[in-house]
């Protein structure tokens, strides 16, 4: 007998038929790892039942993992607390992944580069731009040693620098970097990634800072139909700033 119907005949859980219209269900995965878990559950903005996952990831790391599940574990926590606004603690917590890794691959590797963009975000939001725009600009450059077929987010890192950029308030610098990154989703056919509507928001962000309204009105546009694409928690330090922004291109003729 198949355990789905061992749970119904045990328990009265029938996991084979939707409780609503009766129609048959399946298996799309059973998901175990506790990291993708939290992962789903951040992403959907769960982030009280994302850090209760944490809680034991946290406990793994603190009893002595070691290597990449280690880093790949607190690299996760950090990101979460980054999602609550912790910042303190999600830059404790990347700066240990980061450790984590680099004494596995060396201080070198260019494969830190992802976990050395992340830092650099989480201290351009704390202030620390200096910091942010020297970590981000050493790791975009061992991205770009990373052969783009082995590796298919390098184009995304090039997102990551223009956020810091912006935040720097070097807006032309972060444009040219926005726009490379743009234009490599769209030459993969992809677009409409959650990284490439971020990215869209942050060209948004330079062209207002640049004081090119009507430009930065239709990115702004385009962003706000693809919104919904975004992790929770990055839509929500994006919306933050849009009020005030509203205000700023009401004589913009592309909002009209």
């Amino acid at each position: 007998m198949s355990w789905a119907r061992l749970l119904k005949r045990v328990f009265d859980i029938d996991v084979e038929h939707c409780p609503h219209c009766g129609g048959n269900l399946k298996i799309i995965a059973a998901i175990e790892e506790p990291g993708v878990i939290a992962k789903i559950l951040a992403h959907l903005g769960r982030l009280a039942e994302a850090d209760s996952v944490c809680v034991a990831m946290a406990g793994y790391v603190e009893s002595g993992g070691v290597g990449r599940q280690q880093a790949t574990y607190a690299a996760l926590v950090a990101r979460i607390r980054f999602d609550q606004g912790l910042l303190d603690e999600a830059e404790q917590g990347y700066r240990g992944a980061l450790a984590a890794r680099a004494s596995q691959l060396g201080a070198d590797n260019p494969r830190l580069s992802g976990l050395q963009f992340s830092l650099a975000e989480v201290l351009a939001w704390s202030g620390n731009v200096a910091e942010a725009e020297s970590l981000g600009g050493g790791a975009g450059t061992a991205a770009e040693s990373i052969n783009e077929s082995s590796h298919p987010h390098v184009a995304s890192r090039y997102g990551l620098m223009g956020e810091i950029l912006v935040l720097a308030g070097k807006a032309e610098e972060a444009e040219l970097l926005l726009s490379r990154c743009l234009a490599s989703f769209d030459e993969k056919g992809v677009g409409d990634l959650w990284q490439g509507v971020e990215a869209r928001y942050w060209l948004y962000r330079s062209l207002v800072a640049q004081q090119r309204l009507d430009e930065a009105g239709l990115e702004l546009q385009v962003f706000r139909d693809n919104v919904s694409r975004l992790p929770v928690g990055r839509s929500r330090r994006c919306l933050a700033t849009l009020a005030t922004d509203d205000r700023r291109l009401e004589t913009s003729p592309a909002l009209r």
